[in-house]
């Protein structure tokens, strides 16, 4: 994913197995797919940060909220994201995770159930409330609210979830039916 913003500045974040060359520096999976994230400008690459863990972590999409930026996607094991560490509910769950503009962690969030979850888009609000779509195989927890499994079995289901500024959950909703959704 690729967020710009106004002062010239492109941050991009993505997927990659074993390893990757950027800027020159070759950087290793911790095993499985891990994540990198690079500040670039019109010189060249700022700074890279890498997370992940000994499985698998892909990005699905990224924004440059009103505060910082933010990655979202999926995730299986315990993913280490600078000092944070997630755990996984059961099978694959979602992360949402934070930089500041110095490629600095500030957060890192889990959100998931007993199935396979994961997290396709995240867009913000001027008021900075964060919507949330993704898919999930099983029950699924936003705060207070579980959205129950429609699709038993391995299919998936699609929420919406809204999040307010302050971090806690709005509301969220699902559909679905037999088969993948």
């Amino acid at each position: 994913c690729m967020a710009s913003s106004n002062d010239g500045f492109t941050y991009l974040g993505l997927t990659f197995q074993s390893h990757i060359i950027a800027d020159y520096e070759l950087y290793n999976s911790s095993g499985g797919s891990d994540i990198l994230i690079s500040k670039i400008n019109d010189e060249g690459i700022l700074w890279n940060v890498l997370g992940g863990g000994t499985d698998d972590e892909i990005i699905q999409d990224c924004i440059l909220s009103q505060t910082n930026l933010r990655f979202v996607g999926s995730y299986f094991g315990a993913p280490t994201f600078g000092s944070f560490t997630l755990s996984n509910a059961q099978w694959v769950d979602i992360f949402d995770v934070s930089l500041n503009e110095n490629g600095e962690w500030l957060s890192a969030r889990s959100y998931g159930g007993s199935g396979k979850d994961s997290a396709s888009s995240i867009v913000e609000t001027p008021q900075g409330e964060t919507y949330f779509t993704g898919t999930t195989s099983a029950s699924i927890t936003f705060g207070s609210t579980t959205l129950a499994d429609l699709s038993p079995g391995d299919d998936s289901d699609v929420f919406l979830a809204l999040q307010k500024a302050d971090g806690s959950w709005d509301w969220s909703i699902n559909a679905g039916g037999s088969g993948y959704d």
